[in-house]
């Protein structure tokens, strides 16, 4: 084939690939990526795209590989270094990954995202400052998405700063009202303050959005435990922070 019929015949298997994704053909759409890449190795979108779908059955390695190569053929690319970095830490290199969203933030400034994810990966590296202050940029980048402070709101916890937990996991639940993981995170943080009474209320509050939720329920039995040796105690005998659970973070 002539050059210009190579070029059209990979865009042609590159295309098949985007269809094959989207009807949930996966082994068809790394197929037809592969053949992209095999008629035209400079192309950066086919092997980002295999790389997307290589992350999406864990093959971490195989997906970093093809990000790297889409970042060798396109250093300008934000989302290739985000999502190389998004794989990076889910492969365990906390540290690559920190240093990939890091270079994603410096070529889109603006990517809450970004931060977000660069503060999933300093959290899991054990630092909080840092991932504290990446999802606080997030949150300000965009106020919207409740994750974000669900995550901060992790972080408090971690530092043991209960208030300001409860604070940001109330700030998502009233962007995301149904999402049983916001209400059993913020009981875990009244618990941890002695606050039996909002603790149940906020583990019932979980289950009955979610009735198999294993953590909630199991937690929810150990505070309304607590709740009632409190409630048991002479009032003359009780102390702010008597009886705390040590009720595990999500």
């Amino acid at each position: 084939m002539e050059f210009g019929e190579i070029e059209q015949a990979a865009e042609e298997y590159f295309n098949q690939g985007l269809a094959c994704r989207k009807s949930g053909d996966l082994d068809g759409a790394v197929a037809a990526f592969t053949e992209a890449i095999r008629l035209n190795p400079t192309d950066p979108r086919a092997y980002f795209q295999r790389a997307n779908l290589y992350y999406s059955r864990r093959n971490y390695g195989a997906a970093i590989a093809d990000y790297t190569e889409a970042i060798r053929l396109s250093p300008q690319s934000a989302g290739a270094y985000h999502n190389r970095g998004i794989a990076r830490r889910d492969h365990g290199d906390f540290v690559g990954a920190i240093a990939d969203h890091t270079e994603a933030i410096r070529r889109s400034p603006d990517s809450a995202e970004a931060y977000h994810h660069r503060g999933i990966a300093r959290k899991r590296k054990g630092d909080l400052a840092g991932a504290l202050a990446d999802y606080t940029e997030a949150i300000r980048l965009n106020p919207k998405d409740p994750d974000y402070f669900n995550n901060r709101g992790n972080v408090y916890f971690a530092q043991e700063k209960y208030d300001e937990a409860i604070a940001d996991y109330t700030g998502a639940l009233r962007l995301r009202p149904t999402d049983a993981i916001f209400y059993s995170n913020r009981a875990n943080a009244h618990g941890k303050k002695g606050d039996w009474a909002r603790a149940v209320a906020d583990y019932e509050t979980a289950l009955r959005l979610k009735p198999n939720y294993k953590r909630a329920r199991e937690s929810l039995e150990a505070a309304r435990a607590r709740q009632q040796e409190e409630d048991a105690l002479d009032p003359f005998l009780k102390y702010e922070g008597a009886h705390k659970p040590d009720l595990e973070t999500i």
